[in-house]
């Protein structure tokens, strides 16, 4: 399982199931390729986050930008984020 990686700007605050991701934090989402990444990125924090990266486009030693570390998502702990996606999807062909 690939990773996108997912940064937040000084306005973006989000309190998922009592996890705070915030600029200090970065959101580790599970994904099979670039383009899920990015579209559960959306899925999860809708427009409010910085910038997304593949894993191949992270680069570890900028984690000492985001003192507060990473939180990986769908891990059962904070979210499903694949459900998120799925629920969003299903919404959008409804409302068609």
């Amino acid at each position: 399982m690939k990773k996108t990686y997912v940064t937040f700007g000084q306005g973006h605050f989000h309190n998922i199931m009592g996890q705070i991701f915030n600029p200090n934090t970065v959101a580790v989402i599970p994904c099979s390729d670039k383009d899920e990444g990015r579209a559960l990125a959306f899925a999860i924090f809708g427009p409010k986050f910085s910038c997304e990266y593949h894993e191949e486009e992270f680069k570890q030693e900028h984690m000492q930008y985001f003192p507060e570390g990473q939180i990986i998502i769908n891990e059962g702990k904070i979210i499903d984020a694949n459900k998120v996606l799925r629920e969003k999807e299903c919404q959008k062909s409804q409302s068609k």
